[in-house]
């Protein structure tokens, strides 16, 4: 390991791993809301599960997640109520892309 990656590690560890259970939470409100088109969960869980199932987190990875929940957010059968959920999403893996840079 890269000493920056030893640095960088360290330094996500407990305010990453904070905002990943913030965004899992927040992903799981919207997973379990029937309101919101089974396509379109089914996207949402694979893109976060695409992000999250590997050891580390990837800038390409939380771009094309961020991409697909903003997709989901234009959608006009998206309720209102949902659509600030993905943008909350979209703010906080944002925020954890700036970190890796």
């Amino acid at each position: 390991m890269v000493q920056s990656e030893i640095i960088l590690v360290n330094r996500m560890d407990e305010e990453t791993k904070n905002q990943i259970e913030q965004i899992k939470e927040l992903a799981g409100e919207i997973l379990d809301e029937r309101s919101v088109p089974k396509n379109m969960r089914i996207k949402i869980n694979e893109a976060l599960k695409k992000v999250f199932s590997k050891e580390k987190l990837e800038g390409v990875d939380l771009s094309n997640t961020m991409h697909i929940l903003n997709e989901a957010s234009g959608d006009p059968n998206t309720p209102v109520y949902i659509k600030t959920t993905l943008w909350e999403l979209i703010s906080a893996l944002e925020e954890i892309k700036e970190k890796l840079k």
